[in-house]
């Protein structure tokens, strides 16, 4: 409650580093959160005297509503208490299979603070207890789990919104269940389950758990991507993006920064397979020039380190790369500050080449900015731009027409006139990207369905296509191992609004 909560504040839990994971106290101390988000300071600095913020009215502190935190605050008071009260068993937050436990049993319903019964939260004794005597076991406030968010056994992404759960199956967005006040209809259902990053604010609070036995975690606690019926895990540490890690970085660096005889040595050195991220950028600057565009903003989608992005910076005033990759991103962003980064070139086994990658000199390093970002869930803030890049992307999203979807409309990234340069070579994989959301490469009523025709599909009516040619490009994975690729490419135009 806000009450319990208030000793947490007195005690100093917001200033003391030791109650928070890392990335909790860097959303802290970038916020420099000292309360939670709808408490309303009401006297001196230091005085821990509060008003509450509702949802059209600021009132003198309910004291006995839950506090609503997200799970970063949550976890750092689980730990303030465990610190404060001793014992064996440190304190956590609910688990889903044990907030399957205290839900109501068959025909058995609690009552429930829910479907706006009330206009905002209520005391959390407000209504009996209900199974197992435990109040709120839905309604009120949503409640924080330990889980990770990710499919349970039997999941199948429904065609009609393949991208509401499968972008979030990452180990990145935690798991929320029992629905607020605010909830209604399918999200008052006792089987309602949502995920939200961890900093997120959504009228969630929390439950305390103090067990000896081990945390039986759910299937979202599996290493990423997790889809499809298999059995529920236990306690499995989430992993890191595919693509976080050393080995793909430097081979990243090596086909965005190096030169064409690193890349490809001897007789592969041919100019229309190495230095591709250049040659994309190329490829649509000339469009822009070839069909009168502007060349004001650019995106680069899928953007990895950089190299595309920083070479759409010779023509494009201002360029935007987003990516989902955390080390992606970040060594984009030195690469942006410095001009430079120190990395690996693998020769064989453990055999490592120092190398260096470069931004050329000439480029205006400051020109472009770097996100990062889930294809699939861009960020609104965005914008519209004369010239949209996608490289190599679309078949390893697991929902493509969530990207393709944002590319037109009220607020489409590509602005009416502008350009789409799409370019894939169709590797479709179902640990990528589950089969009923693939554009193509798969039989529909007896017929082949082509990729490229479901990409003309899903962009007809605001986009025309103009041009298609092949791409190709080589990866080098060590000095007698590479990766030839030819993807297609097709460049398309936002039709303008009558």
């Amino acid at each position: 409650s806000h009450g319990e909560w208030l000793a947490f504040i007195v005690a100093g839990g917001y200033q003391t580093p030791r109650y928070w994971s890392e990335a909790g106290w860097a959303w802290r101390t970038s916020r420099n959160a000292k309360a939670p988000a709808f408490w309303v300071p009401d006297g001196p600095a230091g005085s821990n005297l509060y008003r509450f913020r509702l949802l059209f009215d600021v009132v003198d502190m309910p004291w006995s509503w839950p506090v609503s935190v997200n799970y970063f605050e949550a976890k750092a008071y689980c730990a303030w208490l465990t610190e404060r009260e001793g014992g064996d068993q440190a304190y956590r937050l609910i688990s889903e299979p044990e907030h399957h436990r205290i839900r109501p049993r068959g025909a058995a319903t609690d009552a429930a603070n829910l479907e706006l019964s009330f206009g905002s939260e209520s005391p959390v004794d407000a209504f009996p207890p209900g199974f197992e005597g435990v109040h709120d076991v839905r309604g009120n406030v949503w409640t924080w789990c330990e889980d990770h968010f990710a499919a349970l056994p039997g999941f199948a992404p429904d065609p009609l919104y393949d991208d509401f759960s499968t972008p979030c199956f990452d180990g990145k967005h935690q798991l929320i269940l029992g629905g607020s006040f605010v909830s209604t209809g399918d999200e008052a259902s006792v089987w309602a389950r949502f995920h939200f990053r961890p900093h997120f604010h959504q009228h969630a609070g929390f439950r305390l758990v103090r067990s000896a036995h081990a945390l039986q975690k759910s299937c979202a606690d599996a290493p990423p991507p997790h889809v499809g019926g298999k059995p529920c895990c236990t306690n499995l540490p989430a992993v890191a993006s595919p693509y976080d890690t050393n080995e793909l970085l430097f081979q990243y660096l090596t086909l965005h920064f190096a030169s064409a005889a690193e890349t490809a040595p001897g007789p592969m050195i041919l100019p229309d397979v190495v230095n591709f991220p250049r040659r994309t950028a190329e490829a649509i600057s000339a469009a822009a020039a070839r069909y009168g565009v502007e060349t004001s903003r650019a995106l680069d989608i899928g953007c990895a380190v950089g190299g595309a992005s920083f070479e759409l910076g010779r023509v494009f005033r201002e360029v935007i790369g987003v990516d989902l990759s955390e080390s992606f991103v970040s060594t984009a962003r030195t690469l942006q500050t410095d001009g430079r980064f120190p990395y690996s070139m693998r020769m064989e086994g453990d055999l490592l080449l120092p190398m260096e990658a470069v931004v050329d000199a000439a480029l205006d390093r400051g020109r472009v900015s770097f996100r990062q970002a889930d294809a699939c869930s861009l960020p609104a803030d965005l914008g519209s731009f004369d010239a949209v890049l996608s490289s190599n992307l679309l078949c390893r999203l697991p929902s493509p027409g969530a990207l393709l979807g944002r590319l037109g409309g009220p607020r489409g990234l590509v602005k009416p006139g502008g350009l789409l340069l799409n370019i894939s070579p169709w590797s479709w994989m179902e640990n990528f990207t589950p089969k009923s959301a693939w554009l193509g490469g798969s039989v529909v009523d007896g017929s082949a369905r082509r990729s490229s025709d479901g990409l003309a599909e899903a962009l007809r009516g605001e986009f025309e296509l103009l041009e298609t040619y092949d791409f190709p490009l080589i990866i080098r994975e060590h000095a007698r191992k590479f990766q030839y690729i030819t993807p297609e490419a097709t460049l398309w135009r936002r039709r303008r609004t009558p």
